[in-house]
């Protein structure tokens, strides 16, 4: 897209602004990992955050990054350019783990990784993988006993992605 999309504006919020809003009624506790340009402005805002363990590595490294830097059991995974994806959203990946090591919404267009929900434990899992050159989320998925939760097309909405700027003005032009 050529712009960080964590600033981008709508209904007069930022796409960040949104995620936090929506996380923060369901976790005390939130982390961001980005890459170090973006530092000064989320500590503006009284964010914790980040920088990638290796910058610009994709998101397989910011999963690991996060996965690294937190004490928790469970994590969520939110991408910053699904601003629609709602507290009950993130609830109903939690209602769900169960003994599995995630939970992922998928629909017609397939599986959504980095709006999820997994357990510090696969940390090993995930680093094995990247250090043998694996760069594809879904790759990792397979060795992961995930949960996967179908979603209504209503549902799929609030997970629609902001990749390019078409996207971003077809967006603006919708809401």
């Amino acid at each position: 897209m050529g712009t960080d999309k964590s600033f981008l504006k709508f209904d007069s919020q930022d796409f960040i602004s949104a995620v936090i809003g929506h996380a923060k009624k369901i976790s005390k506790s939130l982390l961001i990992v980005s890459g170090e340009h973006n530092h000064l402005l989320f500590k503006e805002k009284n964010l914790t955050v980040i920088t990638d363990e290796r910058p610009g590595m994709g998101p397989m490294m910011g999963i690991i990054t996060g996965l690294k830097n937190v004490k928790t059991d469970w994590v969520f995974v939110l991408s910053v350019d699904t601003p629609f994806f709602s507290p009950e959203m993130m609830q109903k990946l939690w209602d769900s783990k169960e003994k599995h090591e995630g939970v992922i919404y998928r629909d017609k267009q397939g599986i959504h990784p980095l709006n999820a929900l997994y357990r510090h434990s696969t940390l090993a899992k995930w680093e094995a993988a990247f250090n043998q050159g694996e760069r594809k989320l879904t790759q990792v998925l397979k060795q992961l006993d995930i949960r996967y939760l179908n979603l209504t097309k209503k549902e799929s909405l609030t997970l629609r992605n902001i990749n390019t700027k078409g996207d971003y003005l077809e967006f603006i032009s919708e809401n």
